[in-house]
């Protein structure tokens, strides 16, 4: 998708439940992306990720590009990463090994590249597409892990890859809605989950291990990173529009005011449940007279149970696939779910790790204060990870571990050997 000698400006979009968000960019020396652009939309026709109403979407695009465009000053036609996600993507492990060819000389190059290629030969069937290889440490003897152990004196590696995969009809709906927008221009399908990470962590993080939670309208999606990268990753089809759903069943109101509720929630409580006897209330709707107020606690309890069980299901998730133990360094949530006021404090009861709220990390643009936010982690993570996929195709020859670890150096070993994709 890149040629030497031209501007790589690489566009993002995230098509969401509630929002459309996208932006463009490009990245400069010390691995700071320069946004260009960024607009964002309500989303109609979309429904837990998935799009229903192609026409309803297809309208929205066309303005959010006409605007995009305009406000970048560039014309799109390439380098263009879309998110995707919802219960249609999965995830399968697949496993490789190779004996060594010479145990006393140690590790060679094209054996640690055979049992990674071993460990991604996986048949999807004609109805998946690959999205992302997400390789594991290499395994020694004994019990050891290597990212890269060219030279190690054994007998045999093992490793382990995770694919992520999309079904086949959704993706190519989601691709060829922005072809009806854009023209017959390459769109690059990426898995928001994976995305995400990219741009809220930092190196050191990666390395030493990380979850980041992305909290959506409609999806909500988390990823453990660890050296060599993603280790493990999934989705569950709850966000926080359940959250305006409890409330609707709960405290008998209409969902607009549900939603006005949970908007106005920083204002008087916090998503922990509080147990105050029911002193502090609420408003509710937006008339001076005959205005009802409810229970700031009644709203609170509802809320913390959503959360507490979403927080729960994602702990058992990682724990049943080995994934928590890989994370000494917290955990990060973004999304718009992460600005709900007290989730850090709540995510931290039920994970007993550090929780931050990430931001976007090394962009600049003239609005700076609009990508300061949680809400806008994914889109900014889709240009980084698309840079990455970008750099391995430019230069064909030799392995991709060559290719990977050259682009590193050249970013200031920005992942420091920590991804793969």
């Amino acid at each position: 998708m890149s040629r030497r000698g031209k501007r790589d400006i690489l566009t993002g979009v995230e098509i969401g439940t509630k929002t459309i968000k996208a932006l463009v960019g490009e990245f400069r020396d010390g691995d700071v992306l320069s946004v260009l652009a960024v607009v964002e939309q309500p989303s109609l026709g979309v429904r837990k990720g998935r799009i229903e109403n192609e026409r309803q979407v297809t309208d929205q695009l066309v303005q959010v590009f006409r605007d995009l465009q305009e406000a970048a000053r560039q014309e799109i036609t390439e380098n263009i990463f879309v998110a995707v996600t919802g219960a249609h993507v999965g995830t399968v492990v697949s496993s490789g090994a190779v004996r060594i060819r010479d145990p006393e000389a140690g590790v060679a190059p094209d054996e640690v590249e055979s049992v990674i290629a071993t460990a991604q030969t996986f048949n999807l069937g004609g109805q998946q597409e690959l999205l992302h290889f997400c390789d594991r440490p290499i395994r020694l003897p004994g019990g050891r892990e290597a990212t890269y152990p060219v030279g190690a004196t054994v007998s045999k590696i093992e490793t382990e890859c995770m694919l992520v995969f999309g079904q086949s009809q959704v993706v190519d709906t989601t691709r060829e809605l922005l072809r009806r927008v854009l023209g017959e221009v390459p769109v690059c399908p990426l898995f928001s989950g994976v995305a995400a990470g990219l741009a809220a962590l930092a190196p050191d993080e990666i390395d030493r291990g990380a979850l980041v939670i992305d909290l959506g309208s409609g999806v909500t999606e988390y990823a453990v990173y660890r050296s060599p990268g993603c280790f493990y990753t999934g989705q569950i089809t709850v966000g926080c529009d359940h959250l305006v759903n409890d409330l609707h069943v709960g405290l008998k109101l209409e969902s607009n005011e549900c939603a006005a509720l949970l908007r106005e929630l920083p204002h008087h409580g916090s998503v922990v449940l509080k147990d105050d006897g029911g002193k502090r209330r609420m408003p509710v709707g937006g008339g001076v007279v005959n205005k009802r107020m409810v229970p700031v606690a009644a709203v609170e309890r509802i809320i913390d149970l959503r959360l507490r069980e979403l927080f729960t299901i994602i702990r058992d998730d990682l724990d049943s696939h080995n994934a928590r133990e890989r994370i000494q360094c917290g955990i990060k949530l973004c999304g718009g779910g992460a600005l709900l006021p007290g989730i850090d404090k709540l995510a931290r009861d039920i994970f007993e790790q550090p929780v931050d709220i990430a931001i976007p990390r090394l962009v600049v643009a003239d609005r700076m204060p609009l990508l300061q936010s949680p809400r806008l982690v994914t889109p900014v993570g889709l240009l980084r990870l698309g840079r990455i996929m970008m750099a391995a195709e430019e230069d064909e020859t030799g392995s991709f571990w060559h290719q990977f670890r050259s682009e590193s150096r050249r970013m200031l070993s920005l992942f420091k050997d920590v991804f793969r994709i």
